[in-house]
């Protein structure tokens, strides 16, 4: 059976990031006293790099990338309702397990779009 363009790309993407997970993991546990002492920010340090990779290796490649991508056009509207999009498709569980967690990263994306697009600065204060 021959792998479709999607599953291609993402596989790449994971091959992409297990090569920078030893740096993740000496971050995480404690090596790099930058890196987070909770595990609810051990999580999220994971999380996030987990979405920029599916940003760098599957949405920029598909989309562009800002200034000049197409959801550097979008309103806080727009934004909203794709994350809701997400939401509900989610939700509704049509599209199997690897699609879903796929959505999840999608909607961290637009979560972080939404953040910056409404004023959000990168030295917010915890």
């Amino acid at each position: 059976m021959e792998a479709n363009k999607d599953d291609s790309a993402h596989s790449e993407w994971l091959l992409s990031f297990l090569a920078d997970c030893d740096v993740i993991r000496q971050k995480t546990e404690g090596i790099d006293p930058s890196g987070p002492r909770s595990n609810r920010g051990k999580e999220w340090y994971i999380f996030s790099a987990i979405v920029a990779g599916h940003i760098e290796n599957y949405t920029v490649p598909q989309y562009g990338d800002a200034p000049d991508d197409q959801a550097s056009g979008f309103s806080e509207q727009d934004i909203a309702a794709n994350m809701r999009r997400y939401v509900n498709r989610l939700e509704s569980g049509v599209r199997g397990p690897v699609e879903a967690q796929r959505d999840l990263l999608k909607i961290a994306h637009y979560c972080a779009l939404l953040y910056f697009k409404r004023g959000g600065s990168r030295n917010f204060p915890a």
